[in-house]
């Protein structure tokens, strides 16, 4: 059974966990004090505008400025009679209302946007793209067809639009229309408070972690969702009696001493999450790393030896990569380009095999993904839509670090190049413990070396609060060197850094539209017809009537070629009056003595059609007249044998032209 769980007590802000069984199959946090999260609403300040990148910088309050292209401009911004720079009605220094598309990562800036989106349950309202309507990616087919025509059954406000998300396809009209009404309520409320708000304020932030969990989440095929603090325990109450009214009673409250994911043991399966390494099942692993551009996955067999040959034993490898990368990928929230390194297969059925593996540990995930084929060289190359920040981008930072022996070597150069310099000088060098350990054990001799050729003295102060690759030579004269007031000074230094490094994280602004009391979603009678149902009705008619299917007019009930020989009256008409639509049947009865024949009145004879003019020196072909069979009453054509054209060229002299 899958279940939710909200952790509420962190330090840092709210964890949730969606988990089958044993196994976490995702995991979301919210940290306090994030004001630029995807979906917030701010009024910034424009900065620049940059015609070379066609992009605009503006200042939203953050450590970094925003990047808005020219086409996230809605057209209110631009004046189409102009060309050029001259057609922004904007400048620098102005003041616009923007919406955060992608959240701002490492030394990257937030992305924005000024078309503004709401999002509900069911529907997305674009406030200003009347274009921008829709129906969700996610939705294929007929059913995408089927849709389409029930946008029409929303009043949807001059200048707006909507998109229907997966969840709202087999919802009643009551249903979205609730939606629709809740989010213009929303829209008028955002709208006020831009009028009042300052320049680099947040406007409107979107919804909580447990909103969003119990918006986008919290489905039929979800047994519980458990959250561990009673304040919250409400406030998930409260919304979901809104929005999903039948679900209330699958919310429960942990109110145990043991922690909420510790006693579910998933806190371990967190932890993996952020390793380089992950193992699988039958003794291969795969190694995540994460780069400026792409993602790479490698897949190792190591000590896989599940398969009879070589070639049996990296297939089952890759399959089980396959359907483990599917979960890695949606669990730490990777986005952009990801390149997977399979071990190199032979049989090309093989690598079929691995693409559908893929295909079907990715079909469930909500951001929009594509996958290539495996390529000569053995990589599969996929995209994923990076719906929020990765796991690794929230929660730690690669770098490179240097080793100790190389950072002691650069020390040791530059020692040797300040005592060339800087003769009869004392030299004070401040490390680390494990650059010092290093300097006085294996570079111990050549120090000593140094200060007899040139007269220095060489003095190493250890700093147990610096990093191995931060370190200071300075450079200090006999005549003005205390070494007991250096060694005291030192002291002090260290006592004082008690709270070195330590941050102290800001608080959460608050915004000034949170979110707008409206009524509860209606009940619905669960035996009306849904969304799907009205439309299949719509387009299938009443399902109790048993009527015959129209028959098409290109439907052919012999596939044979028909016969040039014979009665042209054993025929089947062409041209009967129903247009062809009704089914055909043997008109012809056998007559009996008793039995009259209906008189059925004769057609009005239909008018020739005209010959089309033939091209060059093709000759008409004649057009049959068409006779009325008396016995039918329909009119039919007298087979006509038709002479196929002959082309000939202009200097031809049987074409005639000479």
């Amino acid at each position: 059974m899958k279940k939710i769980l909200i952790d509420t007590n962190s330090i840092n802000g709210r964890r949730s966990a969606l988990i089958d069984g044993d196994r976490l199959i995702d995991f979301d946090l919210e940290f306090e004090g994030n004001n630029f999260q995807k979906g917030s609403i701010h009024k910034a300040k424009i900065t620049k505008i940059e015609a070379s990148l066609e992009a605009i910088f503006v200042e939203l309050g953050s450590s970094r400025h925003g990047f808005l292209p020219f086409k996230e401009l809605s057209p209110e911004y631009f004046d189409s009679s102009k060309t050029g720079s001259d057609r922004f009605k904007i400048s620098e220094g102005d003041e616009i209302v923007v919406q955060i598309e992608k959240e701002e990562r490492t030394n990257k800036g937030a992305a924005l946007s000024t078309y503004i989106s709401l999002a509900s349950r069911y529907i997305v309202l674009m406030t200003n793209h009347p274009t921008g309507g829709g129906i969700s990616r996610r939705i294929h087919g007929e059913e995408r067809d089927k849709v389409k025509a029930l946008l029409d059954g929303l009043t949807v406000p001059e200048g707006m639009s909507v998109i229907i998300r997966t969840a709202g396809i087999d919802k009643q009209i009551e249903e979205l229309t609730w939606d629709l009404d809740y989010l213009k309520k929303l829209w008028l409320e955002v709208e006020s408070a831009i009028k009042s708000a300052r320049a680099t304020q947040l406007i409107y932030a979107d919804q909580s972690l447990i909103q969003k969990t119990i918006r986008d989440y919290f489905k039929e095929e979800i047994g519980e969702l458990v959250v561990d603090n009673e304040e919250d325990f409400k406030a998930a109450q409260t919304y979901a009696t809104k929005i999903v009214p039948d679900f209330v009673d699958k919310i429960k409250l942990y109110s145990e001493e043991v922690p909420l994911f510790a006693s579910y043991g998933i806190e371990s399966k967190i932890e993996s999450a952020f390793s380089r390494e992950v193992k699988l099942p039958s003794g291969g692993s795969l190694v995540i790393d994460s780069g400026e551009a792409l993602t790479s996955v490698d897949i190792n067999s190591a000590r896989s030896t599940k398969g009879g040959d070589i070639e049996e034993t990296a297939l089952k490898t890759n399959l089980e990569a396959a359907a483990e990368i599917g979960r890695q990928v949606k669990l730490r929230d990777l986005g952009g380009l990801i390149v997977i390194d399979f071990i190199d297969m032979e049989e090309p059925k093989n690598n079929e095999k691995v693409e559908r593996a893929m295909y079907e540990s990715t079909k469930h995930d909500h951001a929009r993904i594509q996958l290539d084929k495996i390529s000569r060289f053995g990589l599969l190359e996929m995209s994923r839509q990076r719906i929020k920040p990765a796991l690794n981008d929230l929660m730690g930072k690669t770098i490179w670090v240097r080793s100790v022996a190389s950072i002691c070597e650069s020390i040791f150069r530059l020692i040797t190049e300040k005592s060339i310099n800087n003769k009869s000088s004392i030299l004070l060098l401040k490390v680390s413990p494990n650059v010092a350990n290093e300097l006085l054990n294996k570079y111990r001799p050549n120090l000593d070396q140094i200060e007899r050729k040139f007269g220095t003295k060489i003095m190493t102060f250890i700093d147990p609060y610096k990093q191995n690759d931060v370190y200071t030579i300075e450079i200090k004269k006999n005549a003005y060197f205390d070494y007991n007031k250096e060694l005291e000074d030192s002291s002090k230094a260290f006592q004082n850094k008690s709270t070195y490094n330590v941050k102290v994280p800001k608080a959460k602004s608050k915004a000034l539209v949170e979110d707008v009391e409206f009524r509860n979603i209606p009940k619905v009678d669960s035996n009306k017809k849904g969304l799907l149902d009205s439309l299949f009705t719509f387009f299938k008619g009443d399902e109790t009537e048993d009527k015959p299917k129209p028959r098409r007019r290109n439907f052919k009930p012999n596939r044979g070629r028909p016969s040039q020989k014979g009665n042209p009256n054993n025929r089947k008409p062409r041209n009967s009056k129903d247009g062809g639509k009704k089914k055909f049947t043997n008109s012809r009865k056998p007559m009996n003595a008793n039995t009259k024949a209906k008189p059925k009145p004769s057609p009005k004879p239909k008018a020739a059609p005209k010959p089309k003019k033939a091209a060059g020196n093709v000759k008409q072909a004649e057009v049959a007249k068409p006779v009325v069979d008396d016995n039918i009453g329909n009119r039919i054509e007298k087979p006509v044998q038709k002479k196929k054209p002959v082309r000939r060229a202009k200097n031809d002299p049987r074409s005639g032209n000479q």
